[in-house]
């Protein structure tokens, strides 16, 4: 989130002049998961190698597991990257 201030001033045809300071927030977009639910296949004793992505937030984005566990011989990088080789 951001949030700028600056001042902006109007003036009339007669030449008033009226002044305020405005404020305006910027949200992130949604932080939303773009890699598909279902991964590319992985076989035994064959090196593995998926990035995850994910759109909005504020990156950098930290991945981890929320439940479960990956197949024997895999590991998830906080950078996204599921990799090594099953057993």
């Amino acid at each position: 989130m951001t949030t700028l201030s600056w001042d902006v001033q109007v003036t009339d045809a007669t030449g008033a002049t009226s002044t305020q300071v405005v404020t305006l927030t910027v949200n992130p977009a949604p932080l939303a998961i773009t890699s598909p639910a279902t991964l590319p296949a992985a076989q035994v004793g064959v090196p593995y190698s998926f990035t995850l992505t994910a759109t909005g937030g504020t990156p950098p984005y930290a991945w981890s597991l929320a439940s479960g566990s990956l197949p024997a011989g895999l590991s998830l990088s906080a950078s996204g990257l599921i990799s090594g080789t099953p057993t």
